[in-house]
């Protein structure tokens, strides 16, 4: 069974612009490769906590050698990254939080990029063990970013770029909702855009 991970990350429970066009992604995507099954995992209906300090400590202890209460300390991990590994697409729908990720998202990267886990260490750098998957990122701004001059910084780009590649995912392709704080027309404007990026993106597939 082929599945779809959908991660949503904006704080709005209505009337988000990253996760609307996130669920019409993950839509198009399913009808297009067939995919029987999705798993949706809403960061703000269901916050996951930071990275405490049991899990920090157990995630250094061979697994064979964990106590219960260290492998306690990891479940939630566990559970997050399985879902990345059973998944053929995920997709990624987020708002830009003062030029970067939001702290949701944040806390999710924490527990699923983890060493000994998800990276090997090695001499010569880290290895990601998730192996590549097609993988989307809708990002939503209010402002502008991707041409210059660029109206505000972009570090969120940058950094899910690198922190996928650290667990192996590198087939990563961004969609971007530009300007949606510049009224009804602007933000209209950008998701033509997308769509039509989104377009672009499927027919160089093949499919």
């Amino acid at each position: 069974m082929k599945s779809i991970l959908f991660i949503r990350c904006s704080p709005k429970i209505k009337g988000s612009d990253s996760g609307t066009f996130g669920q019409e992604l993950v839509n198009r995507l399913a009808d297009i490769f067939g995919l029987s099954k999705i798993v949706e995992r809403d960061l703000s209906t269901s916050p996951i906590p930071h990275v405490s300090s049991q899990h920090a400590l157990a995630s250094e202890v061979p697994e064979n050698l964990r106590t219960p209460e260290e492998v306690e300390a990891l479940k939630l991990s566990e559970t997050l990254i399985k879902e990345v590994e059973a998944s053929d697409i995920l997709v990624i729908a987020t708002p830009m939080h003062n030029f970067t990720v939001p702290s949701v998202l944040k806390a999710w990267i924490d527990h699923v990029v983890r060493a000994h886990r998800t990276i090997k260490l090695t001499p010569q750098g880290k290895v990601g063990l998730i192996g590549d998957k097609r993988t989307y990122v809708v990002v939503a701004s209010g402002g502008h970013h991707t041409s210059r001059p660029a109206w505000q910084p972009d570090f969120l780009t940058p950094y899910m770029k690198e922190i996928l590649k650290t667990i192996g995912i590198t087939n990563v392709e961004f969609i971007y909702l530009e300007s949606m704080g510049h009224g009804p027309d602007a933000a209209e404007y950008a998701r033509s855009l997308a769509r039509s990026h989104v377009s672009e993106l499927l027919a160089d597939l093949g499919v």
